[in-house]
């Protein structure tokens, strides 16, 4: 106890403490796209580099994890490819680290043959 507070009691006189290891685990990385390409366009391909991120947290959350997803990316309206960096989104299990935090994207835009 601090300097001139003394423990009288403690109530409860005991608590149950759960320690898991932390671990790492390697997730493929998903973007998340907001809208649509320019009528007549088509998204081709998404590009992402690196396409995997390294995560660190427990066990038992990491285990329910599959993949991990970029911030959106709004692609309404386009007629040409996208190159960008997105900020990796946290899932809503807590993480330690994900690193790298950010994955350059390429969205491959085309053009949609015969105009339907």
């Amino acid at each position: 106890a601090p300097r001139g507070i003394s423990v009288i009691r403690l109530n409860p006189s005991f608590i149950k403490v759960a320690v898991e290891k932390l671990q790492t685990k390697k997730l493929p990385v998903k973007v998340k796209l907001t809208g649509k390409p320019a009528k007549g366009y088509k998204v081709k391909e998404i590009n992402i580099n690196p396409d995997m991120v390294e995560v660190l947290g427990i066990k038992s959350q990491l285990r329910r994890l599959k993949s991990i997803e970029t911030s959106p990316l709004n692609i309404e309206g386009l007629t040409s490819d996208k190159n960008t960096s997105l900020p990796i989104e946290k899932p809503k299990t807590r993480l330690s680290k994900i690193s790298p935090d950010a994955v350059d994207v390429t969205v491959i835009i085309e053009e949609i043959k015969g105009g339907k």
